[in-house]
């Protein structure tokens, strides 16, 4: 049933589909994005710190 609705949703055979990459590639990935974006917020997490508005009134 699933394979027909596949067939029928998609026009492809599941076996006809690309494999998809392996999951320890593809955590590699996501810790070197998350290390690279964190290395680019630092300089927006300095400069809020600095803009917070004082408590003093």
């Amino acid at each position: 049933m699933v394979r027909e609705a596949m067939q029928k949703i998609g026009g492809q055979k599941p076996e006809d589909l690309p494999l998809s990459d392996d999951i320890r590639q593809v955590k590699i990935g996501i810790k070197r994005t998350h290390k690279e974006f964190k290395k680019m917020d630092q300089p927006f997490a300095i400069e809020s710190k600095r803009r917070k508005p004082s408590d003093k009134g």
